[in-house]
């Protein structure tokens, strides 16, 4: 989703989640910030892990907005991943930027 006029990147990723989901957590970890196209737009798309996350109320989706909540284990999400059923170029850049965090246990990068 986009981000508000004023509104921080995390306080915009609570939201979508709420809103797209109906899910909440306690513990979000920013992952990282990519440029999907620097040549053409400034756009910046920032990616977070929500850890435990628990539904709470019931999605709002904007009109025209057809969204179908999962869940699924992470082991069969990253073989989507692998297999080329999760293509979207944002959603592999985020999981790449997880992996990283993961096999490097390092601090984010803002």
């Amino acid at each position: 989703g986009c981000l508000e006029l004023e509104e921080d990147p995390l306080s915009g990723a609570v939201r979508e989640m709420r809103e797209e989901t109906g899910y909440d957590s306690e513990e979000i970890v920013f992952l990282g910030t990519v440029h999907p196209n620097p040549a053409m737009q400034a756009m910046r798309c920032h990616s977070f892990l929500a850890k435990n996350v628990v539904p709470k109320v019931s999605p709002q989706l904007d009109p025209g907005e057809d969204i179908t909540v999962m869940t699924k284990a992470l082991p069969e999400v990253l073989e989507m991943v692998r297999s080329g059923q999760i293509t979207h170029a944002l959603v592999v850049a985020a999981f790449g930027l997880f992996a990283l965090q993961q096999t490097t246990n390092c601090s984010s990068r803002r």
